[in-house]
């Protein structure tokens, strides 16, 4: 049994971490349900500015005052790991790579106690150059869009003086602006979005110490071959679980030849039947799509709906908005703790709860302090009641709980917290 976070946030920036993580805490067992323990790193703080080839201190410490056998901590994007330490708290030293890209970079603290390998949640800080670049470099001279409504990532390398060449699209001193937004926009992260047919102008400024290196890209829009009404559909609110009804798009062929129409690209959560699919439309020419919204996991959707020919879009990317509203919730749950008292009898807690229209199954998940995050103690349970023996309960102690409904479109949404304390014998 696979143990997850539940409510743990995700590595900041999009960035993962290194499959090193998995193996190098190899006396452990990621797969243990049992204990429950916590890492924390204290230093640096969030959003410390450090420098390629820098060697840095890293603070780790355990507000569980749970006991580690060995403990490393982690970068993000090639940053590697620290030396293993034999207890926590401790502290170690990382270096950061001379080849570090710039911008925001995730470490993370990763322990093994007796029975399972737990990470802290991530804190991020900033690579820098404490130099100005002598020159930028975009990947593409120029960028030239098939269609409307595309992106696509403006990556720009930075050359400093002894040689080195960096990435520095996600650097805090780097800034984006185009010269016509009507034509093509640039967001904070260099994500350059095509918006009518013309010509524009990309540029990159990094910026330090009032000083600044500029460099400026060409972006190309072609004619709208097809367009599509209306040009985003917004389905509001929608209980997780129900399926909306159906809104309809129309595309039409508005250039002087014939358009072949290859796939339909759209996110599962947007079920829709359409005749546009592998059809030829003549000038002028229409097809329809119909699409509902079928929520997942009570989260906003915002997504895109594309065109594309042999792999290539043909028309604009259009704007699908909804968002999920939980099902009513189990709000029934409730534990009771039967203490061990030695001769083999070890603490049991028993939770149970109400069914929940729409789920087939419940994950159980159990914290040892409430608000802390929640690791799932087993999945897949199909009857309204669990039976805890883990090996870490204790008598006298106190322990929180939560069920999860798990529906035909996956997790519908957690109960009430549980609070159940195992009384002395």
């Amino acid at each position: 049994m696979t143990q997850k976070l539940w409510n743990g946030p995700a590595v900041a920036f999009g960035k993962g971490l290194p499959t090193a993580m998995m193996i190098v805490l190899g006396s452990a067992s990621v797969c243990s349900p049992q204990a429950t323990a916590f890492l924390q790193i204290t230093s640096p703080s969030p959003g410390t500015v450090v420098k390629p080839g820098q060697k840095i201190t890293v603070s780790i410490s355990s507000p569980s005052n749970a006991t580690f056998s060995q403990a490393i901590v982690l970068g993000d994007d090639g940053i590697g790991g620290s030396s293993l330490v034999a207890s926590v708290p401790a502290q170690v030293s990382l270096t950061i790579p001379t080849k570090t890209g710039l911008g925001p970079h995730a470490l993370t603290a990763s322990g093994a106690t007796s029975n399972q390998v737990v990470f802290s949640f991530p804190v991020v800080v900033d690579v820098e150059r404490t130099d100005l670049p002598q020159a930028l470099s975009p990947s593409m001279s120029t960028l030239i869009f098939s269609a409307q409504g595309d992106q696509f990532p403006l990556d720009v390398d930075a050359t400093f003086s002894d040689g080195s060449y960096l990435d520095a699209r996600a650097s805090s001193y780097i800034s984006y602006a185009s010269s016509n937004t009507s034509v093509a926009t640039v967001d904070a992260k260099g994500i350059v979005t095509s918006v009518a047919q013309g010509s524009a102008t990309v540029t990159a400024t990094y910026t330090l110490g009032g000083q600044s290196v500029q460099v400026s890209v060409p972006v190309s829009v072609p004619p709208a071959i097809l367009t599509a009404s209306p040009g985003s559909l917004n389905f509001g609110t929608q209980t997780v679980g129900t399926t909306s009804a159906m809104q309809q798009i129309t595309l039409t062929n508005v250039s002087s030849q014939q358009v072949n129409i290859g796939t339909i690209e759209i996110p599962s959560v947007f079920p829709e039947t359409d005749n546009c699919a592998s059809t030829t439309l003549a000038p002028g020419g229409t097809c329809t799509l119909n699409i509902a919204f079928a929520p997942a996991a009570g989260v906003r959707a915002n997504s895109w709906l594309r065109v594309h020919n042999d792999g290539t879009a043909v028309a604009p990317s259009f704007a699908l908005t909804g968002a999920g509203t939980p099902s009513a919730c189990v709000s029934t749950l409730n534990g009771r703790g039967t203490p061990g008292s030695g001769g083999g009898s070890t603490p049991r807690i028993d939770v149970s709860w109400s069914t929940q229209s729409g789920a087939s199954s419940y994950d159980v998940l159990r914290t040892t302090m409430s608000g802390s995050p929640y690791y799932v103690l087993l999945g897949n349970v199909t009857s309204p009641a669990y039976s805890d023996r883990g090996g870490i309960l204790t008598n006298g102690s106190t322990y929180y709980y939560v069920v999860r409904p798990v529906g035909s479109i996956g997790e519908i949404c957690p109960s009430n917290e549980a609070s159940v304390t195992i009384p002395n014998p």
